[in-house]
């Protein structure tokens, strides 16, 4: 003890530096899995936590998993950790070549978040994926980087026998300031497929094009109950009052999923309409339903649902630890991180790199870097 208080060493220097370089050895060796613990005791020795070193710990737990024959982002547990992860950015674009079309659909969506430049002629040879979802994506990453030498690419996508893929198409080459794609989405706000239709409607309210006015409130009376809730959303981000008519109208609807939907819609617009309605499902018995009241109530920086939510972490399901995880992530509320810290060791690895994830999102919030 007396040399290290004459190397000017605090009694905890020394063991936290050991395991942190424990913790690197580890990381270079692979092996990932092993970090956890020795990470818990780091933080509780130095008082505070490492998010660098989370977030390399995280990375290195996607690596491995991506690398095993059915690679976990099927599950969507790591999305938004990579989406949130500049370093990520080879390891997308890696997965760009996955056999998993789903990954290839994620990566893509991934890089144009990220605006990964450096992924351009990859994602522009994926505009003639076999998959039109990833065909879609691809379009969608493109107008998501703005690069106006991708036009002759997406003007030759726009010939795509998919509706779905001509959307997302129109939608990026409008991004880009080619506004003859607009008709096309005028126009498939009344395609025979209601999904067709949806897409169309977010992505002129994506683009507040105002010539679509007339042709979204049309679809206010969409036989389809989310083409209205899509359409009315469109209209109240393009200005148009009668899109959060039509939206706070639809929290008094006989089906939950139309209610709920319509929450997040006016959550999404920072509208706080949907509020008691929020609080009052995170009551319900359906656990998914009580998960997704408190995501919205968390857009809103509604905190009210987090104490739901951290008691589904002890859940027997997996899937609903899960999506606990993710949704305090979401939420970013900073009185969450003692639980999470918990549940990095959860049994599930996927549980695990997505407390991650959790953490280093509420952390780099917390230091106004989120």
């Amino acid at each position: 003890m007396a040399l290290i208080a004459a190397a000017g060493c605090g009694k905890n220097d020394i063991p936290a530096k050991v395991l942190e370089l424990k913790i690197w050895v580890l990381l270079k060796a692979g092996q990932p899995d092993e970090t956890l613990d020795d990470y818990l005791q780091l933080t509780s020795l130095r008082g505070r936590e490492e998010p660098e070193l989370l977030r390399r710990i995280g990375l290195s737990l996607v690596r491995e998993r991506l690398r095993q024959k059915n690679g976990f982002l099927e599950t969507r547990s790591a999305w938004s950790f990579l989406m949130a992860e500049a370093s990520a950015i080879p390891l997308l674009q890696e997965a760009l070549g996955h056999q998993d079309a789903s990954i290839r659909a994620f990566a893509t969506e991934a890089l144009g978040k990220l605006k990964a430049h450096s992924a351009l002629p990859r994602l522009r040879k994926l505009l003639q994926d076999e998959e039109p979802f990833v065909r879609a994506s691809a379009a969608f990453a493109l107008g998501r980087l703005g690069e106006p030498s991708s036009i002759p690419f997406l003007k030759e996508a726009l010939r795509d026998g998919n509706p779905s893929v001509q959307v997302r198409t129109a939608w990026a080459l409008t991004k880009l300031g080619e506004t003859s794609a607009l008709p096309l989405l005028h126009e498939s706000l009344q395609n025979r497929e209601a999904s067709v239709r949806m897409i169309a409607a977010e992505a002129l309210g994506d683009l507040k094009d105002s010539s679509a006015l007339p042709f979204l409130k049309e679809r206010l009376q969409d036989e389809n109950a989310y083409v209205r809730l899509y359409a009315a959303e469109a209209l109240a981000r393009i200005g148009e009052e009668s899109g959060l008519f039509t939206l706070r109208e639809a929290l008094g609807h006989w089906h939950h999923s139309v209610r709920l939907y319509a929450a997040e819609a006016l959550a999404n617009l920072g509208d706080r309409s949907a509020v008691p309605l929020l609080r009052k499902t995170l009551k319900t018995r359906e656990k998914s339903i009580r998960l997704y009241a408190a995501w919205s109530l968390g857009k809103l920086n509604d905190p009210s649902g987090v104490p739901v939510v951290e008691a589904m972490l002890q859940d027997e399901d997996q899937h609903i630890r899960l999506a606990a995880v993710w949704t305090l992530g979401e939420i970013g509320d900073g009185a969450a991180l003692s639980s999470l810290k918990k549940t990095l060791m959860d049994g599930e690895r996927d549980v695990r790199v997505h407390a991650i994830w959790a953490m280093a999102r509420i952390i780099s919030k917390g230091s106004g870097q989120g």
